[in-house]
């Protein structure tokens, strides 16, 4: 199991609260070693979060194990978990306690979603009257995260990602001819509102691949050549794969 407990001001260095995709600099990344008595105790306050006893919780707390400490591979902190109980008493106490009400989990989900997706109505208004927020309104709209949330929002209303035709990113801003018409009601757009999401620190746009199923989006980088060692890859398609397994069965 992965635990990491977050840098706090009291260690004299600045608090990580984002996943790592949006974490800044490697020095900023760079997290004091922890030792095993602390892993033990981080372990004891995950796992008392999850059984809903907020006395050892409180005990925890007390004796210093940080209210936003991540344990597991999801990267949750204990306002997560309590959020995704639908736990009142315990959300409500690490609010007081000064949790992090938009820590992200490295999917992005911050405990308003995880409340959200849960359906607890009184949680999710809890939540909000202290500032919590959604993976989406944190989300910067010029960026590729949210490029690439636009592109998933098409997919659900249209049934697949924009294609060639009916102009691929372009699809985002503006109604594209469906040679399809009963996929003209369905768009719901404009997804994108700034074209800046679609261009990449060279000022050139960002290559747009759709296959099959998915997408490939990526940058062709300094050197402005697609398929050279400098690209930046933001999403590969895999449907290869589904070829592949298809020959075979």
């Amino acid at each position: 199991m992965l635990m990491v407990c977050e840098a706090t001001e009291k260690h004299g260095v600045k608090q990580l609260n984002e996943p790592i995709s949006q974490r800044g600099s490697a020095d900023e990344r760079r997290q004091r070693r922890i030792t095993d008595e602390e892993l033990q105790a981080i372990s004891g306050l995950h796992a008392a979060a999850e059984a809903g006893d907020l006395e050892a919780v409180k005990q925890f707390l007390k004796e210093g194990t940080d209210v936003n400490c991540v344990a597991g591979k999801a990267s949750y902190r204990i306002l997560h978990k309590a959020a995704r109980a639908g736990d009142k008493a315990m959300v409500s106490y690490l609010i007081q306690q000064k949790a992090s009400v938009n820590a992200r989990a490295i999917s992005g989900l911050t405990p308003l979603d995880v409340a959200i997706k849960k359906d607890h109505r009184e949680i999710v208004q809890l939540l909000r009257e202290n500032g919590g927020k959604t993976d989406f309104d944190l989300t910067d709209k010029t960026s590729v995260r949210w490029l690439k949330m636009c592109l998933n929002m098409y997919k659900v209303d249209v049934g697949h990602f924009p294609t060639t035709k009916q102009g691929g990113l372009n699809a985002l801003m503006k109604k594209p001819l469906f040679a399809d018409k009963s996929l003209e009601g369905k768009w719901k757009g404009p997804y994108l509102k700034k074209e800046k999401a679609m261009i990449d620190d060279w000022g050139r746009k960002l290559n747009y691949e759709p296959t099959k199923r998915e997408y490939t989006l990526y940058s062709s980088g300094p050197d402005g050549k697609s398929g050279t060692r400098d690209d930046l890859i933001y999403a590969r398609s895999f449907d290869f794969l589904y070829e592949q397994n298809s020959e075979e069965q």
